[in-house]
């Protein structure tokens, strides 16, 4: 409601924290990883969203998969906080299980979503203000717009933090009130937030509050030393982060997630991996039959030459088999030419065919064309994985394409 929303403007207090006492990123070890699964069980099981889980690991099928970034906040090095941000993908949101009328809306309108999902912070913290969750919101806010090219943002929270989110942050409530399956029947509801108009709304509404609850001065003027970003290519909206041993650990060891997924879950997470690992020692997925390749996200500019015609698009996603080309200009079904765009530093001429196109009978896609290339070109995912020319470059003077090699490349040049 407009006055509870303003009034939770008012109140807020921000205080940014030291570069000294916090770190905010990208959770990629196997003990941070578990330190934030279990900041997470702790905290739905506290709220009576979960039953005790003998690993003491809130674990899903969502965070196998390269669409799921883990960001955790550390105080003096121990996780303290977490949030989990959600691309859309095959496989929809957690949220689809009871709002996905309200998801496909959206994805009709050709929104670039996310999910953001499973919000926590440990219990020695939850009483200095917002000291840890203020700090993983802005990380959240940030990353999905600069880093995963990001248009609408979703939540699923509890009634009672509606007003804390249209108000700060101009969330907007969708549908009503259910019993969230995900979530062991807790009352929740829908929120989406458009993030292009964000900023905007934001340097208006907070214009005469003072710093100390200026929310637009914090998320898009302070610069905060505390969030540490992903250094990749800008040309990818995925940051990889398991391996065979953390899917392992996490999905097969610590819980059932893996034997209790379905063959097409399986393969997904078989067909995202299997380009860079041998998954023969990950139970259940290793066995898996693949689905077709997995679609690694991306936002390159790109044309479509024939010879009569030159369309301008983006390219929205990648394999080493083909593309989907995003334009809103009508082309001709079976047609041949040349998909022209930069990657890094190289500029690629691949001959490709028109296979399929989409107007909105493929919810997870925007308008465009499903192009098939004319020979398979695996370096393209390798170049958007790897991530560092430098580093693929070693990795091809020694015939080994690898995400095992090139991480090793980098863990060297850092010692």
């Amino acid at each position: 409601m407009p006055v509870r929303e303003a009034g939770m403007r008012r109140t807020l207090r921000i205080t940014p924290v030291s570069k000294d006492d916090y770190w905010i990123g990208i959770a990629r070890t196997q003990e941070d990883l578990r330190a934030a699964f279990s900041v997470l069980h702790d905290s739905y099981v506290g709220q009576g969203i979960m039953d005790p889980h003998p690993s003491g690991l809130r674990c899903n099928l969502y965070q196998a998969l390269p669409y799921t970034t883990t960001v955790i906040a550390k105080y003096r090095g121990r996780v303290v906080g977490t949030l989990a941000l959600i691309k859309d993908s095959p496989l929809g949101f957690p949220s689809d299980k009871s709002f996905k009328k309200e998801n496909d809306f959206y994805r009709q309108k050709n929104y670039r979503m996310a999910e953001a999902s499973a919000l926590a912070v440990h219990k020695d913290f939850r009483g200095y203000g917002h000291q840890v969750s203020l700090p993983l919101m802005k990380y959240l806010i940030l990353y999905a717009i600069r880093h995963m090219d990001v248009t609408m943002l979703i939540a699923t929270v509890h009634p009672r933090s509606r007003d804390f989110y249209g108000g700060l942050l101009n969330f907007h409530q969708n549908g009503e009130i259910v019993k969230y399956t995900f979530a062991k029947g807790a009352l929740a509801t829908h929120l989406t937030m458009d993030t292009r108009s964000l900023e905007s709304w934001m340097e208006k509404t907070y214009r005469d509050l003072p710093v100390s609850s200026n929310f637009h001065w914090y998320i898009f003027e302070f610069d905060d030393p505390v969030l540490n970003f992903p250094e990749r290519p800008k040309e990818t909206a995925l940051d990889f982060v398991m391996t065979p041993e953390l899917l392992r650990y996490f999905f097969v060891e610590q819980t059932d997630v893996f034997k209790a997924a379905a063959p097409n879950e399986l393969g997904s997470v078989h067909a995202a991996y299997s380009p860079f690992f041998d998954l023969s020692r990950v139970p259940f997925v290793g066995q898996a039959l693949p689905n077709k390749d997995f679609r690694y996200m991306t936002r390159i500019p790109a044309v479509w030459m024939t010879e009569s015609r030159v369309v301008l698009g983006t390219i929205y996603d990648l394999t080493g088999g083909g593309a989907f080309f995003s334009t809103e200009e009508n082309v001709p079904d079976g047609g041949k030419g040349e998909l022209v765009f930069n990657m890094g530093s190289r500029l690629f001429r691949i001959s490709s065919q028109i296979a399929w196109a989409n107007g909105l009978s493929r919810l997870h896609y925007p308008r465009g064309y499903g192009m098939r290339f004319l020979g398979s070109r695996p370096e393209l995912v390798n170049l958007l994985v790897i991530g560092d020319q430098d580093e693929l470059h070693e990795a091809r003077q020694a015939e080994v394409i690898s995400l095992d090699v090139a991480r090793e490349a980098r863990r060297k040049k850092i010692a």
